[in-house]
C-alpha cells in the first residue's frame, strides 16, 4: 500500500491496508475518503496558491539520524514523490512505499509531474468531486449528480454534498457573471442560470433588471437636470467632431479637452438634480453591483441543487431501468451555450434600451 503508516493530514490517525484513501489532485496530500468527505477540502489547502506539494513526515529514524547511519551522501536518494531521504539501494521508500529505483516493479517519478499518474489523479476529483460515486445524497447516488451536471463536475458535487450538510456553498461562476457591474453598468447576472439551464430564475433575474431599468428611466426623465446634462453632451460631442475635422486640428488636444469637459458635465450634473434621482443612483448602483452577485453568489447553487435533484428523479422515474439512463440524466442537465449567448445578448439589450430610451421617447414626442 502506497500510503501504509503514513498519517491522515486531517485525522492523525495511520493509514492501514484496506484504508478508502483520497489524494489531493492539488498538492498530493493523502487523507481518508472519510475526512475528505467531512470537511468538504483538502486538508492542506493552504498549499494550493503558493503551489507547494505534501511530503510524508519523516519516520523517527529520520528525525533522529537525519544521514541514514551514513555520512556519504552519495548513498543517500530522496523520494520523488514524498521527499523522505532513503538508501540508495533501497527499491522503495520507507515512507510512503513508492518505487525509487530502477530495478522496482514501477519506474519512479513524481506523481505531479508525470503527466499519466497527474490525469489518473485529476479524474476522480474532475467527475465526483473525491467522493465515492455510489455515496447517497437525499436518495440520489454522486454518479447520478455527475451524470446530470456533465463535464467538470466534480466542484458542483462537492457543493451539493456541503448543502446536504446544511453549509454554504458559495458560487463563484454565477458571482462574477452578475459581478461584471461593479466595473460597468452592465449585468450579465441572468447568464450563469441560463447556462446551466435554470431558464426561471434567470428570466426572473432579466425581468428584475429590466424593471429597474425602467424605473430609473421614468426618474431620468422627470429631471430637468438630465435633460441639461444630455443637450451638454450633444453639444460636446459635436462640436469636437467639427473641430477634429478642420485641417491641422490636433485631434489628441481635442480629444483630451472633450473628456475634460464630459467629466465637468456630468460633476454639474450630480450637483443639479433632484434628491430623488440622487438617492435612486446610489440604489441601483448598490443593487447592481453588490446585492445582485452576492446573493447569486450566495443561492446559485441552492437553486441549482434543487433542480437537479427535480429533474434526476423525474428522470429516473421515466428511464431508471433503461441502459442509457445516464445519458438520459445527462441530457436533461448538462449545459446550454445557446441560452447563455442569447441571455448575455439580451442583457446587452437592455442596458442599451435603459440608456437611450429616454431620447427615443423625446425623438417620437411622448416626452
Amino acid at each position: 500500500m502506497r500510503y501504509l503508516n503514513v498519517p491522515c493530514a486531517y485525522c492523525g490517525e495511520l493509514f492501514a491496508e484496506g484504508d478508502d484513501i483520497v489524494t489531493c489532485p492539488v498538492c498530493g496530500t493523502p487523507q481518508h475518503r472519510t475526512c475528505w468527505q467531512e470537511h468538504g477540502s483538502c486538508a492542506n489547502a493552504h498549499l494550493h496558491d503558493s503551489g507547494g506539494a505534501w511530503t510524508a513526515p519523516k519516520t523517527e529514524e529520520q528525525n533522529t539520524n537525519p544521514v541514514l547511519k551514513t555520512e556519504n551522501k552519495d548513498e543517500i536518494t530522496q523520494c520523488p514523490f514524498c521527499g523522505a531521504q532513503n538508501y540508495a539501494n533501497e527499491l522503495y521508500c520507507s515512507a510512503c512505499h513508492e518505487p525509487i529505483h530502477p530495478n522496482a516493479s514501477a519506474r519512479a517519478g513524481s506523481p505531479l509531474e508525470d503527466e499519466e499518474q497527474r490525469e489518473l489523479m485529476y479524474q476522480d476529483f474532475r467527475t465526483y468531486g473525491g467522493f465515492n460515486p455510489q455515496e447517497k445524497v437525499d436518495d440520489i447516488s454522486v454518479q447520478e449528480y455527475a451524470s446530470y451536471v456533465g463535464g467538470k463536475s466534480g466542484g458542483y458535487v462537492r457543493r451539493f454534498i456541503m448543502m446536504s450538510r446544511n453549509r454554504i456553498a458559495w458560487n463563484w461562476a454565477a458571482f462574477w457573471a452578475a459581478g461584471v457591474a461593479m466595473i460597468s453598468s452592465i449585468s450579465l447576472g441572468p447568464v450563469w442560470f441560463f447556462y446551466r439551464k435554470l431558464n426561471k430564475i434567470g428570466g426572473l433575474f432579466l425581468c428584475l433588471l429590466l424593471v429597474l431599468g425602467l424605473a430609473g428611466v421614468v426618474i431620468c426623465i422627470n429631471d430637468p437636470a438630465y435633460w441639461e446634462y444630455m443637450e451638454k453632451t450633444k453639444t460636446l460631442y459635436f462640436d469636437s467632431l467639427a473641430l477634429a475635422q478642420q485641417a491641422g486640428a490636433d485631434v489628441a488636444q481635442i480629444m483630451d479637452d472633450m473628456t475634460a469637459n464630459m467629466t465637468l458635465a456630468v460633476q454639474t450634473y450630480a450637483e443639479n438634480c433632484t434628491k430623488l434621482t440622487q438617492m435612486w443612483s446610489y440604489i441601483s448602483t448598490g443593487i447592481y453591483s453588490y446585492v445582485l452577485p452576492i446573493l447569486s453568489g450566495f443561492f446559485a447553487t441552492g437553486f441549482y441543487f434543487k433542480k437537479a435533484k427535480t429533474d434526476i428523479l423525474s428522470v429516473r422515474e421515466q428511464h431508471g431501468k433503461s441502459p442509457d439512463y445516464m445519458q438520459k440524466l445527462n441530457q436533461k442537465g448538462g449545459v446550454s451555450v445557446p441560452a447563455a449567448v442569447v441571455s448575455a445578448v439580451a442583457c446587452l439589450a437592455v442596458y442599451f434600451l435603459m440608456q437611450y430610451l429616454p431620447l427615443i421617447l423625446r425623438a417620437i414626442g411622448i416626452v
